[in-house]
């Protein structure tokens, strides 16, 4: 795992500092579609299965112990992990893509971060509590990727046409960090490994930082320079709207400025 890391950093700094590209073609955006359509299926096999997995051994929500011979539990945190191995194809179709605004440090932080966290779960603490982190992080990727897929298949019409919906899986993914944040705290007072739970706060701490940084900058920062730009531009057209040229002469509110404007 860790060469596997290692890799992945190296190849994403390598496509950050523009040491290879790849030109975009058609067969890239059918094979993304593809990707997401797995990615959907996955994280829905993930939650419904989990779901199913919590309710017959009659979990709570918080106060579960550790029991082995919940092998359903098991295996879909098991599942779970692998499934963040094959989310790093998310990287490769960026780099593909040529999409280097996306490849930010949000990005490779979730994901690398994501595959250490989960091993750390399953080979310290694979059940009890942490199956809420299984069933929060796949629903909100299984309508992440419901997204994406519409997004590549019908362009830039869908995503003007539907922003609405980004803005509601941003407040999703807020919702699932936040959720997850108070529950790493609360289960940490039944049993689970005091120093996986400190690890999981700070972890889900530190991503929401990134991720509200991200989401600043990109929403609130850009809207806020349109509406500057489109303040200045309005008051250009209202000063030249004062400006009127009749006979060769420039007036400003009907009062001649000049003898004669030349003509070329």
């Amino acid at each position: 795992m860790l060469t596997l890391i290692l890799l992945y950093c190296t190849s994403c700094y390598m496509f950050k500092k523009g040491y290879f590209k790849v030109s975009k073609k058609d067969y890239i955006k059918n094979a993304l579609m593809v990707h997401n359509i797995i990615s959907i299926l996955l994280n829905a096999y993930t939650f419904i299965g989990m779901c199913a997995a919590v309710l017959q051994n009659n979990y709570t929500l918080v106060g579960n112990i550790m029991n082995y011979t919940h092998v359903n539990i098991i295996h879909y945190i098991w599942f779970f992990h692998l499934s963040q191995y094959y989310q790093l194809v998310d990287s490769i179709f960026i780099m593909m893509r040529n999409k280097i605004k996306q490849l930010n440090s949000l990005h490779v932080y979730t994901r690398m971060s994501m595959l250490v966290y989960t091993w750390l779960i399953m080979v310290v603490h694979p059940g009890g509590d942490m199956y809420m982190e299984v069933l929060l992080n796949s629903w909100a990727h299984m309508w992440m990727y419901v997204y994406l897929y519409f997004t590549v298949k019908f362009g830039l019409k869908f995503r003007m046409k539907y922003f609405w919906w980004n803005k509601l899986l941003i407040l999703n993914q807020l919702a699932y960090f936040g959720a997850n944040l108070i529950y790493v705290v609360i289960s940490s007072f039944y049993g689970t490994h005091l120093w996986l739970s400190v690890f999981g706060f700070l972890h889900q701490l530190s991503i929401i930082a990134l991720f509200w940084k991200h989401n600043y900058k990109r929403h609130v920062c850009r809207t806020s320079l349109i509406i500057k730009m489109c303040k200045t531009s309005q008051q250009l057209f209202d000063e030249l709207n004062k400006y009127e040229l009749k006979n060769n002469r420039l007036y400003i509110n009907n009062e001649c400025c000049s003898t004669s404007v030349d003509n070329h």
